[in-house]
Parts: structure tokens; C-alpha cells; sequence
């Protein structure tokens, strides 16, 4: 299935609610590009939506926004994982909440 401005949008706003969620705060901007960007390289939905995701990841963990996000309830000493559409704990295998359902500090962003 190939990457449509539905499909961006729709992981835009899922990720915003997750960030927001779990952070307490929106970082629209860096999820927006961070999907638009993705759409240069990647044509099929499943591949993108996990690319996007882990680029969102990879720059909260390097940016220093914080490096376990998001931070996994069980445990809380490492980040979950995005695999099949939901947040995974790695340790154990146990699936946490499905993209874009992340309960935490925050409230549902709005534009």
C-alpha cells in the first residue's frame, strides 16, 4: 500500500497524542517533518510509519528530550519499541499500548 496524505497525517497525529501523553508537552513540528521527510524515502505504508516513528525515536533519544522515550511502565529504566503498530516492552515482550494510545502526564494535543 503506498504512503498517502491520510496515512501521514493520520501517524502525525497519533505520535502527537504519544508525545504530548507521555512528555506533557507537543512537538508538532519536529513529528511533522520528521513525517514529511520520511515520505523521500520510503513508498510503502507499513515501512513508513515504522521509519517515522523510529526517526521521532532516534531524535527525542539524541536531542536529549528524553532518551527512554517513551519510557516503558513496567520497567521504567529503558524505552519502548515500535513493532506492529504498537509500543513494546523488549524486555519482556509484552505489547503496551498501540500507537497513538499512550496514557501519561499530558492532554490530547490540538492544532
Amino acid at each position: 500500500m503506498p504512503v498517502t496524505d491520510s496515512l501521514e497525517a493520520d501517524v502525525v497525529q497519533r505520535l502527537r497524542h504519544d508525545a504530548h501523553a507521555t512528555l506533557g508537552r507537543d512537538h508538532a513540528a519536529l513529528i511533522r517533518a520528521a513525517a514529511a521527510n520520511a515520505r523521500a524515502f520510503v513508498d510503502d505504508a507499513e515501512q513508513y510509519v515504522a521509519k517515522v516513528v523510529g526517526d521521532v525515536q532516534q531524535r527525542f533519544h539524541d536531542e536529549f528530550v528524553e532518551t527512554t522515550w517513551p519510557r516503558c511502565p513496567r520497567h521504567r529504566q529503558h524505552p519502548l519499541w515500535h513493532h506492529g503498530g504498537a509500543w513494546v516492552c523488549e524486555q519482556d515482550g509484552i505489547a503496551v499500548a498501540r500507537l497513538g494510545e499512550l496514557t501519561g502526564s499530558g492532554t490530547e494535543p490540538t492544532e
